[in-house]
């Protein structure tokens, strides 16, 4: 899992422990997960992102983050929203157990036709509480990078909560904020390097927070970069009592 790369500065999220009787709602969960970014934002996070599966090699030396870093605004309104697995559970399946390698082709058809993508036809999503360059922050899906989110490896399963994430794309891309950026470790010159955005949402009522990494990419020589999603991975968020 993603998170299992982050180190320390994660920790507010990582160590809290589950608790069937707990008590949370919206505002503590936007507010946990917005502070974690923060921290994490400022601390760094050297290597958060180390587990995608991009290509990168982590042995080589990073180049420098290219270009403006993207920053939360002031007072970020996160609406995390709850979702239901119901869809894709037998009765009485816990989404812990089950898996949805038999529905990856129509989430990806169904996200096609909600979002308008199509040959040479990306969509462009914006995340409100971003802003990069003095503009809103938007990111680009593809018909490429839409298969690379669903994306297993062979025999592997396909998580029942990275299906919910796709089904709402633009809603958890929208409600996220931004945690970190760093370079290219393979030194390409066309990446520019990848941000980080962490958003949170629910699923049938249990907390969970999602690490969207956005590809900086620059498609041809002094053209501007453009951020393209290309990876994402769901957490459940453990929790105290309040």
């Amino acid at each position: 899992m993603l998170t299992e790369k982050l180190g320390n500065t994660s920790g507010l999220l990582k160590n809290l422990t589950y608790d069937p009787d707990a008590v949370y709602d919206d505002e503590w969960l936007s507010d946990t997960l917005y502070d974690s970014a923060v921290g994490a934002a400022l601390g760094g996070l050297a290597g958060a992102s180390d587990a995608v599966t991009d290509g990168t090699d982590i042995t080589a030396k990073e180049k420098a983050y290219v270009g403006e870093i993207p920053r939360n605004v002031a007072e970020p309104a996160i609406k995390s929203p709850n979702l239901t697995a119901a869809m894709y559970l037998k009765p009485g399946a816990a989404i812990e157990t089950a898996y949805g390698n038999k529905y990856r082709k129509l989430v990806e058809n169904n996200a096609e036709r909600r979002l308008g993508i199509g040959p040479n036809k990306p969509a462009y999503l914006v995340a409100s509480n971003v802003t990069k360059d003095g503009e809103t922050y938007y990111a680009k899906v593809t018909r490429e990078s839409l298969g690379k989110m669903l994306y297993t490896e062979k025999q592997h399963k396909l998580p029942i909560d990275r299906l919910l994430l796709v089904d709402n794309l633009e809603k958890v891309f929208d409600n996220s904020v931004w945690v970190e950026s760093r370079g290219d470790r393979k030194n390409r010159t066309q990446i520019d390097g990848f941000d980080t955005l962490r958003t949170s949402f629910y699923v049938d009522g249990q907390p969970y927070y999602a690490d969207i990494v956005v590809k900086v990419v620059r498609p041809r020589q002094n053209a501007d970069s453009e951020n393209v999603i290309c990876f994402l991975e769901p957490e459940t968020v453990k929790i105290t009592k309040k």
